[in-house]
């Protein structure tokens, strides 16, 4: 299957995908492995932005994982907050 982006798009999406933290209810933080990086990757090919909740879950993560530094929810606490993928969708 071919893909509709260029290198460079999805090596920026990588980019930004490589740099969330995950963080535990006890603090302890991981980083994304390539393996992670590459499912949450495929959920931005599907969805240009999808919520921190849904890339948690494509990470194969479970609820008592976060993201460092990043709220999933909106300030009012009722709209998750969305990962800004900078990829078009394009069918």
């Amino acid at each position: 299957m071919t893909s509709n982006y260029t290198e460079e798009e999805l090596a920026s999406v990588v980019s930004k995908l490589s740099k969330l933290i995950f963080v535990n209810e006890e603090g302890m933080e991981l980083i994304p492995t390539k393996e992670q990086v590459e499912k949450m990757l495929a959920l931005c090919k599907k969805r240009s932005r999808p919520s921190y909740y849904k890339l948690r879950h494509a990470s194969g993560l479970g609820e008592e994982y976060g993201f460092k530094a990043i709220n999933m929810y909106s300030n009012d606490g009722k709209k998750m907050r969305r990962f800004e993928s900078g990829l078009d969708l394009k069918h």
